[in-house]
């Protein structure tokens, strides 16, 4: 999970040296900033993470061979959508992601 914390931090780096114009803002309006971007990395993720989930659950050869797919498809579904909440309550990013791959793997190995 560092390796995730370091392209984060990297992604954010670049994209505030991005944003950086004539304007220059104040220690805590910079550090809104760069959470406020950090934030967004995560949610992009987690809606990329609920794309693949539901591209792999509607391939018709898993549906054929594996008819409980739809309902693991849901229940993981349902996690990554409380995910958003939790980053709300000021949950670590790396904390909310790793419950939802602890519940999401132990849903999809039963």
């Amino acid at each position: 999970m560092t390796r995730y914390e370091t392209i984060q931090a990297e992604i954010v780096e670049e994209t505030l040296s991005e944003l950086d114009g004539d304007e220059t803002l104040s220690a805590d309006e910079s550090a809104a900033q760069a959470s406020r971007i950090q934030r967004g990395t995560t949610l992009r993720l987690i809606r990329d993470i609920e794309q693949a989930t539901r591209d792999f659950a509607l391939t018709v050869s898993n549906m054929e061979t594996h008819p409980r797919l739809p309902r693991k498809f849901i229940r993981s579904t349902e996690t990554l959508e409380q995910l958003p909440g939790l980053l709300r309550l000021n949950l670590k990013d790396i904390t909310a992601l790793e419950y939802f791959m602890l519940k999401t793997l132990r849903l999809w190995s039963a």
